[in-house]
């Protein structure tokens, strides 16, 4: 699991990398970071369906 987080973290700085650096370079900083924040935009989904899973997870709760 670890490796295939790790190679997936790779591939994609590999292919968003030089993107995101591109356009530092052409346009400014302020556009190349948001570029990098809109990329980034689909792990918002991701921690969203975890939270989710979290809240109705029974065995998470605490006795009262």
């Amino acid at each position: 699991m670890l490796s295939m987080v790790s190679q997936s973290d790779a591939l994609g700085q590999t292919a968003g990398g030089p993107v995101v650096g591109w356009i530092g370079s052409r346009a400014s900083v302020r556009a190349s970071i948001l570029t990098a924040g809109v990329l980034l935009l689909p792990v918002l989904g991701v921690f969203g369906r975890i939270a989710r899973q979290k809240k109705g997870d029974p065995q998470k709760e605490t006795p009262s």
